[in-house]
């Protein structure tokens, strides 16, 4: 049977409610209500950890950055424990823009990254969006395997295998993203022969 996608235009988008329930009902109420919560987001990191390990290999790592929404960091340990679930070994940069995650993905030469983020809608959602190794975001065909991974998982249909993940020391993306941008601007001044001061 073919569930729907999780995944909108621009990733994973829903309000941030608590929620009780299964996992089943966890990802129905995210396509029917657009309640993001805990348990969604932990299937979510579940079901994105096991497509990087059967893209990857093992032990991938994946970079997690997020934006100031209330809620999001719960959002962020939930994702985190669901790629650790997986396999997937983890480092999170902090509150920063999402061209900052970008940065943080190249600059680590990391197999991922997931930005907790809604973007342009209210401040009462928040959301995931998947980057890939050279900072694309992921891609129609990635996004329905995801989906239906994270389906399998919710309806038992497959488990993830539980693994004892790695969660390397958080590092301040902030400033490694605005140390690049300075580095940048110098490049762009030289290269133009301007002084941007």
């Amino acid at each position: 049977m073919m569930r729907p996608r999780l995944h909108g235009t621009d990733g994973i988008r829903g309000r941030i409610e608590p929620f009780e329930g299964e996992d089943l009902d966890a990802l129905s109420a995210l396509i029917e209500q657009r309640i993001l919560s805990k348990r969604a987001m932990r299937i979510i990191g579940e079901a994105t950890g096991l497509h990087l390990v059967e893209d990857v290999g093992d032990s991938p790592l994946v970079i997690i950055g997020w934006d100031r929404r209330d809620g999001n960091a719960e959002l962020v340990d939930a994702l985190e424990s669901g790629l650790g679930a997986a396999g997937c070994r983890t480092l999170k940069v902090g509150e920063l823009p999402t061209p900052g995650l970008h940065h943080a993905v190249l600059s680590s030469a990391a197999d991922a990254g997931m930005m907790v983020t809604a973007s342009h809608n209210p401040a009462t959602d928040s959301g995931v969006k998947l980057f890939d190794s050279e900072g694309y975001k992921s891609m129609p065909e990635v996004e329905d395997q995801i989906s239906a991974l994270a389906w399998e998982l919710a309806d038992g249909s497959l488990a993830a295998p539980q693994e004892n993940s790695e969660s390397l020391e958080e590092i301040d993306g902030l400033s490694v993203y605005r140390s690049g941008l300075k580095i940048r601007l110098k490049t762009l001044e030289s290269l133009f022969d301007v002084d941007f001061e």
